[in-house]
């Protein structure tokens, strides 16, 4: 289950609900490993699956526009 769904609308802060929406329309697996600090840096890998039957044939294209809505 993803787990943006989980998080109720309520304890979204309105500024960041466009973003919420579009994480929970978009995202079907996604996994994130996140290393320790250390200094200024921080070690990590995450692996996004494409969804498939949403019209995403390129997985890098749909990393990009991810990022790209995020971001914003």
């Amino acid at each position: 289950k993803l787990m943006a769904n989980q998080i109720p609308d309520t304890a979204v802060p309105s500024d960041l609900k466009e973003k919420m929406n579009f994480v929970r329309e978009n995202v079907e697996d996604l996994v994130f490993r996140v290393g320790q600090v250390k200094g200024n840096s921080l070690d990590g890998e995450m692996i996004l699956n494409t969804p498939t039957g949403k019209g995403h044939k390129n997985s890098l294209a749909y990393f990009m526009n991810m990022v790209d809505s995020l971001v914003d």
